[in-house]
């Protein structure tokens, strides 16, 4: 099955490259599509299968660095010219991070 940081990465381009009106319209679009193309629904793919998913429409001009960078877990600063910085660190419910915790 396809990972959620892949299926979020597969729904925001391809709010990008469709233009079809509204998010439930859309969704039916996107299934549409991919059953078309792959023969299974979104829901269906596996990891394989996103991963061409995802190029297909980065051929169609859905690729976004921002949202990118955002699903690999990295925040665009446009401020430092695009450069990507890490997200904070995860904090658990003691109070320690998860690399403190590993350490």
């Amino acid at each position: 099955m396809a990972s959620p940081a892949q299926l979020r990465m597969i729904g925001s381009m391809w709010a990008k490259v469709s233009y079809t009106k509204g998010a439930e319209n859309r969704q039916v679009a996107l299934d549409t599509f991919c059953k078309k193309q792959y023969g299974k629904t979104l829901m269906e793919l596996d990891s394989f299968g996103a991963k061409v998913m995802i190029e297909t429409i980065t051929g169609m001009g859905g690729f976004d660095e921002q949202l990118f960078a955002e699903a690999q877990g990295f925040v665009f600063d446009e401020e430092e010219g695009g450069v990507e910085t890490p997200l904070p660190k995860k904090v658990l419910r003691d109070g320690a991070t998860e690399s403190e915790r590993a350490g």
